[in-house]
């Protein structure tokens, strides 16, 4: 399932200028993710928005645009991405009633499916507890967005244990300290898979 995100900020409203009072801001989601922007000024015709600089319509089929409404003496208008896949540059433009425009812009960032984790490192102490940790994907456009499917398999390649963390880290019960296991990380943003690293051995000689 898609997951849906809202941003919006607020500033204070001057009497008798055009004024922001929300305004798109800089947003990194994940692949396939839902994303909602929102604008909105006071005492201006009305509000629009542009894509990556051109103009809209015509709206690309996963974008949604509202239609301007006024709340609290403020147009508003509402943008909404649905499926986002590509990086994009967002802009709200505010007509005011003399014909001039002005803009706010924000970067969308969408982060496709990360690299493998890097410097994982598997300590155990007293033959009882593993400590694994990793650092997170080069390539981590916003490495809060991340979770880690950690997997630990036998000689034989059956897992024996899986636990999905949003830490770059986990302590486990260790396995048979006289046993031979292996641990790998896969890192996912949302709904999509990333590459699981190279196999690290713990346990056994």
């Amino acid at each position: 399932m898609a997951e849906l995100i809202t941003f919006w900020v607020y500033s204070f409203v001057i009497p008798g200028l055009c004024t922001f009072t929300l305004t798109p801001i800089n947003t990194t989601v994940c692949s396939g993710s839902t994303v909602q922007f929102v604008c909105s000024a006071t005492d201006v015709t009305t509000v629009s928005y542009s894509l990556n600089s051109k103009p809209i319509p015509p709206l690309p089929p996963n974008v949604y645009i509202s239609a301007p409404t006024v709340i609290g003496g403020a147009v508003v208008v509402h943008m909404s991405i649905s499926n986002a896949s590509a990086n994009a540059v967002i802009t709200c433009h505010a007509y005011l009633v003399n014909g001039a425009v002005l803009t706010r812009a924000a970067y969308l960032t969408v982060q496709g499916p990360p690299s493998p984790t890097t410097n994982l490192n598997i300590t155990t102490y007293n033959g009882t507890a593993t400590l694994l940790v990793w650092g997170p994907p080069p390539d981590a456009q916003s490495p809060s967005l991340l979770s880690y499917a950690v997997v630990i398999r036998n000689g034989s390649g059956a897992p024996v244990y899986s636990e999905t963390v949003r830490e770059p880290q986990l302590v486990i019960t260790t396995p048979d300290p006289c046993g031979h296991f292996e641990a790998t990380v896969t890192p996912m943003c949302g709904s999509i898979t990333g590459v699981q690293t190279s196999p690290v051995k713990l346990g056994g000689e």
